[in-house]
């Protein structure tokens, strides 16, 4: 990101390329990973959502000034 950390492309690219990784190593096995069965991950998904709904509701710094949905993005994925 040192090319420019507020342009979406470096920060969107880093995270399609692990899924796209993620994605190929379940096509090469055949088989679905053994965390898809488990809870945790489920719960860790749903926290990722929430965090991604507040990390698209910081970039607005017209709305957003105080930084706080920033900050809730930080706060539902460190969980």
């Amino acid at each position: 990101q040192e090319r420019g950390p507020w342009h979406l492309e470096n920060a969107v690219m880093p995270v399609v390329l692990a899924a796209a990784m993620c994605l190929g190593k379940y096509l090469y096995l055949g088989h679905p990973p053994r965390f898809l069965n488990q809870k945790p991950f489920w719960i860790g998904l749903g926290m990722l959502g929430a965090g991604l709904c507040c990390f698209i509701r910081g970039l607005d710094d017209k709305h957003d000034y105080l930084r706080i949905c920033h900050s809730l993005w930080h706060g539902f994925v460190s969980i």
